[in-house]
């Protein structure tokens, strides 16, 4: 019993150090973290482009609109798709996708071929993309971290991504003013490959459950 005792007290100990020394997880959550950073610049970034581009509320709307649309109709089925796939390559492929995807806007831009129809399309598939990614990521961390340290890297990824959302949104705006929202794409999809190499990184080896 005092045994037992003992053991239950060093698993109630785990820290954030120590789970974030652990290879897999970290990279996992330092490949979110600048991943999240770069979507909040991107959002922030598309609605003043859309503005700026149209002087529309109306348009500014219809894009917000395409970016949770995904999140309604997909949202509940995303994860039973997960679970079949290799979750690793699930991210990878989610994040390359979306550095392509995210690249067009200036490229259509800088070709005057930017206009409000295909940054909803732009808008949808990454957001639809971002439910796969972000379902994979919460089904991989069981797998990259011992049972005794779970809800200590549960709260490091919420805290993080909490932290990083009021930073991002405030860091957006200062880019905008120096860079200008066009230019905020190249940096949003540079996290997105920051990411996907992160997640290469990964050995995935799945720890064993008692």
């Amino acid at each position: 019993m005092e045994e037992d005792n003992i053991i239950a007290e060093k698993k109630e100990k785990v820290g954030y150090i120590q789970v974030l020394r652990n290879h897999d997880f970290f990279a996992l959550w330092l490949g979110n973290l600048i991943s999240v950073l770069g979507n909040d610049f991107h959002f922030i970034a598309l609605l003043w482009l859309v503005n700026q581009l149209t002087k529309s509320t109306l348009s500014i709307g219809i894009v917000v609109t395409c970016t949770f649309l995904p999140h309604i109709f997909f949202g509940l089925f995303a994860g039973v798709f997960v679970d079949m796939w290799n979750r690793k390559i699930t991210m990878i492929i989610c994040d390359i996708i979306r550095a392509i995807l995210v690249l067009l806007i200036p490229i259509l831009y800088y070709s005057g071929l930017l206009q409000i129809w295909n940054i909803c399309v732009i808008v949808f598939l990454i957001s639809f993309l971002n439910i796969f990614h972000e379902s994979a990521n919460r089904s991989i961390i069981p797998n990259l971290v011992r049972p005794e340290e779970l809800v200590t890297a549960n709260s490091i990824s919420e805290v993080s991504f909490q932290l990083t959302n009021i930073i991002g949104s405030a860091l957006a705006g200062i880019l905008i003013s120096i860079i200008g929202s066009v230019n905020i794409f190249f940096i949003d999809s540079f996290t997105y490959l920051f990411s996907a190499l992160m997640i290469f990184t990964i050995r995935f080896i799945a720890i064993q459950r008692d």
